[in-house]
């Protein structure tokens, strides 16, 4: 279960979505989603954005090598596993 808004737009415990790993397309499609929100908060008037990447969330999977068991290019490798944040990054739009 996880808190959230209900059909009536009311907070309410929801069933989850079962986790799975994000294929190499996901990956790709995340870097120019990132890309994208960082492009419309400049365009909103946004000095910059920061990417957090602590605690358990999408960056920091990738790049805990305790966690990261991907045999992909974002897998393996110190360098592999940063890719990910390092592409996200580097995007320019």
């Amino acid at each position: 279960m996880a808190f959230g808004w209900n059909d009536n737009g009311q907070p309410d415990m929801l069933d989850a979505s079962t986790p799975r790993a994000a294929t190499t397309a996901d990956c790709h499609r995340l870097v120019r989603e990132f890309g994208e929100a960082a492009v419309n908060a400049r365009q909103a008037g946004f000095d910059g954005v920061e990417v957090h990447g602590a605690n358990g969330y999408l960056f920091e999977q990738f790049i805990n090598g305790e966690l990261n068991d991907r045999a992909d290019d974002y897998g393996g490798s110190r360098e592999n596993r940063c890719s990910l944040l390092l592409a996200v990054c580097a995007t320019r739009q």
